[in-house]
C-alpha cells in the first residue's frame, strides 16, 4: 500500500470512523443490540472480539483508519494492503512505516464491524467458516505488523559482532597511529638498519636498543611509550615475521 498524505483534521477522522464502524462502536460501548456477541459460544470469535477491541483503544491511528475507510467504501479493505510478510520483506517504505500497524488494524476493524449484523442476527453459522476465517486473518496481519514492525525498531541500529570488531580494531590502530605514528616508523626503520648490518642479534636486544634510543631521544609529537620496550619488542616481532622491513 502507498503511504498517505494526511491532509483531513482529527476532527474529520473521527466524523468518518464514527460514520462507518457504528456497528463496532456500539459493541464496544455495551448496546444491547449486540450483547449478545459477547455470549457467542465460540472461543475463536471471543478472542477475536477481545483483540479487535485491544486494536481500538491501544494502536488506532484516526488517519490511517479514516483513510483506509475512505479508500475501501463499499469494497474489502484488504485490496489495499498487502501482507505483513510481503510489505516488509519487500523494500521498506519510510513514510508508510509510522502508520502500518493503523491501516492493518483498521482493516480487521472494518471487516469485524461489517460483519456485526450478521453475527448479530444468525451466530457464526450466518456468517459462514470463510469470513470468520478472513476476519481471523485480518487479525494475524495486524498483530504480524506490530511484531515486525516492534523488530525493526529494536534492530535497527544492530551490527554484527565482526562488523563491531573491525569498527574497534580500526578505531584502536587509528588512535594508535596518531599517538605513536612517528615512533613506530623510527623502529621500523631502526630495526631495518640494524637487521641489515647484524643479523645476530635477537629481537629482543634490538628491542632493548631501540627503547634506549627513543628514551635519550624521544620523537617529538609523539606521546611517549608506556613500556617502550614491550610495544617495540611486539613491533618488530611483527616485522619480522613478515619481513616488511627488508622492502
Amino acid at each position: 500500500m502507498q503511504a498517505y498524505s494526511p491532509q483531513r483534521t482529527f476532527g474529520e477522522c473521527a466524523d468518518i470512523i464514527s460514520g462507518k464502524l457504528g456497528n463496532f462502536l456500539n459493541l464496544r460501548n455495551g448496546s444491547d443490540d449486540y450483547a449478545e456477541i459477547y455470549n457467542i459460544d465460540s472461543r475463536p470469535l471471543q478472542n477475536i472480539v477481545v483483540q479487535i477491541i485491544g486494536f481500538y483503544e491501544e494502536k488506532l491511528d484516526p488517519f490511517a483508519t479514516a483513510e483506509l475507510i475512505t479508500l475501501a467504501e463499499d469494497t474489502d479493505p484488504s485490496i489495499y494492503i498487502d501482507s505483513p510478510a510481503d510489505e516488509f520483506t519487500s523494500r521498506i517504505d519510510k513514510e508508510f512505516m509510522p502508520h502500518a500497524i493503523g491501516y492493518y488494524t483498521a482493516n480487521a476493524l472494518i471487516q469485524f464491524n461489517n460483519l456485526l449484523p450478521e453475527l448479530k442476527t444468525g451466530g457464526i453459522a450466518r456468517v459462514g467458516t470463510e469470513k470468520i476465517l478472513k476476519l481471523q486473518q485480518a487479525v494475524d496481519y495486524a498483530n504480524n505488523a506490530c511484531t515486525y514492525i516492534s523488530l525493526l525498531k529494536k534492530f535497527a541500529d544492530y551490527q554484527p559482532p565482526e562488523k563491531i570488531k573491525q569498527q574497534a580494531s580500526s578505531g584502536g590502530k587509528a588512535r594508535a597511529e596518531k599517538l605513536y605514528g612517528r615512533t613506530k616508523e623510527f623502529a621500523a626503520k631502526r630495526f631495518s638498519e640494524i637487521r641489515s648490518r647484524n643479523s645476530a642479534m635477537s629481537l629482543s636486544q634490538i628491542a632493548v636498543k631501540i627503547s634506549a634510543e627513543l628514551e635519550e631521544n624521544p620523537i617529538s609529537g609523539d606521546e611517549p611509550l608506556t613500556n617502550a620496550y614491550d610495544t617495540i619488542y611486539r613491533w618488530i616481532r611483527v616485522l619480522n615475521k613478515t619481513k616488511t622491513y627488508q622492502s
